[in-house]
């Protein structure tokens, strides 16, 4: 009987420290996220074309990453036909508009530095 008690007692003990070591585990990753959240930079880019203005909003972590974050145009919410990271450090961002049957095309690139451009 003693035998079973201490085989309890010490799976107790186990389940209590494995609990709390997972606690430990989803506190540090939450940690992380809320800090790589926080050290994210937002650059915005502006294009114009034919009296319509785009602009394109990425979110970068300098040297790790760049994501599109938001996209909108004077000539309403424009429709995204590519959204890739390419060469190793560059988002790429082609986006158009149909005003008057026509579609007019914005492109826009940000770098995991930050670096901006447009055509």
């Amino acid at each position: 009987m003693k035998f079973v008690k201490k085989i309890v007692a010490c799976m107790l003990v186990l389940l209590l420290f494995s609990s709390s070591v997972m606690l430990y585990v989803e506190a540090a990753e939450a940690a992380k996220e809320i800090e790589n959240q926080s050290s994210r930079t937002q650059v915005l880019v502006t294009v114009e074309k034919e009296g319509i203005s785009a602009w394109f909003r990425f979110a970068y972590v300098d040297g790790s990453s760049v994501e599109l974050d938001y996209w909108d145009s004077t000539g309403g919410k424009p429709t995204i036909t590519k959204n890739v990271f390419s060469g190793g450090d560059t988002r790429i961002v082609e986006a158009y508009v149909i005003r008057d049957a026509q579609r007019i095309t914005f492109g826009a690139w940000c770098d995991i530095y930050g670096q901006t451009g447009s055509f």
